[in-house]
């Protein structure tokens, strides 16, 4: 599970990370305790670490629970740190052990990231038939079907989890999908509310949540960036100026960031400096691995679970 910093649960867990480090290193053979272990790594986000404990754990005898739960939490570190072949391979086995929503949405975001849409889709839809109260699984179903062209429902459930509020950890990456969703739409009003929702969010969460995925820091300019698209929508184009330098500090190598800009300035009749845009967007090599999401698209939000 997800600890905040701020929780009173993090001194517990950091209890666990100590006192389980040190039984484990003695030899401890206990079931019980290498999960607790693997929990507590996994809420300072250790991932490899993580998973040294689960091969470990997964050499003993569990039970078909157990079992299904630590190939599920093995597959959103392998994920995390960006091994989806043996991601999907473990998140298979979780569901083989024993069915249950949680590793249905996280295959859907495996899928997802391997390109494989319709699975994607598929077991998103199935998750939620599963448990239609998990808020998490809610929420990437809404990725998932955004990535589909489906946004309307896409907005639908991002609205049902936000209205919840029981996202704390990535609330500002569902206002950041449903303002990409409704620019889709051609609604840049909404979008540029809720993009100014998630700036003020993130703030929130990086103190609570420091970086619980790493692609979030890298990602930090796409609020920006977005609503920039959509003030520039709306004629707001001195604001969305403003944006672009803004998304262009935090990510001056995204070429995206510098064909926006470009885009603001033929609006506002600077041409020579959009000409010098389009050349800086040229000159700059797209970020390896990048994607047009804020949200977990790339950022993987969720990781913010461990699997139960």
């Amino acid at each position: 599970m997800c600890i905040s910093p701020s929780s009173p649960a993090f001194e517990e867990a950091m209890s666990d990370l100590v006192n389980c480090g040190l039984a484990v290193e003695a030899g401890e053979a206990d079931l019980s305790v290498l999960l607790r272990y693997a929990d507590a790594l996994w809420a300072v986000r250790d991932t490899r670490a993580v998973i040294a404990v689960i091969d470990r754990a997964l050499a003993m005898d569990p039970s078909t629970a157990e079992l299904s739960r630590m190939y599920a939490q093995r597959a959103i570190c392998e994920l995390q740190n960006g091994s989806l072949e043996q991601a999907l391979e473990d998140v298979c086995a979780s569901l083989e052990a024993e069915p249950r929503a949680h590793p249905y949405i996280l295959r859907a975001m495996i899928q997802r990231h391997l390109g494989n849409l319709p699975e994607a889709i598929a077991d998103a839809m199935e998750s939620v038939r599963l448990d239609p109260h998990d808020w998490e699984g809610r929420s990437w179903r809404g990725m998932i079907l955004f990535e589909a062209g489906r946004y309307a429902e896409a907005i639908d459930d991002f609205t049902t989890v936000i209205d919840t509020g029981e996202c704390e950890k990535y609330a500002s990456e569902l206002h950041l999908e449903r303002a990409r969703s409704y620019l889709a739409l051609g609604d840049p009003a909404r979008a540029e509310d809720d993009c100014t929702t998630s700036i003020d969010l993130d703030y929130h969460e990086q103190a609570h949540w420091p970086f619980i995925v790493p692609t979030r820091v890298r990602q930090a300019h796409f609020a920006y960036r977005i609503r920039a698209e959509a003030r520039l929508a709306l004629g707001k184009n001195n604001l969305a100026l403003g944006d672009c330098f803004f998304s262009a500090v935090l990510a001056p190598a995204d070429p995206a960031v510098y064909e926006l800009r470009a885009r603001v300035y033929h609006a506002v009749g600077n041409l020579p400096e959009a000409m010098l845009d389009m050349i800086r967007a040229a000159q700059c090599p797209a970020p390896e691995g990048a994607s047009e999401v804020g949200g977990a698209a790339t950022s993987q939000p969720a990781l913010a679970m461990s699997g139960d």
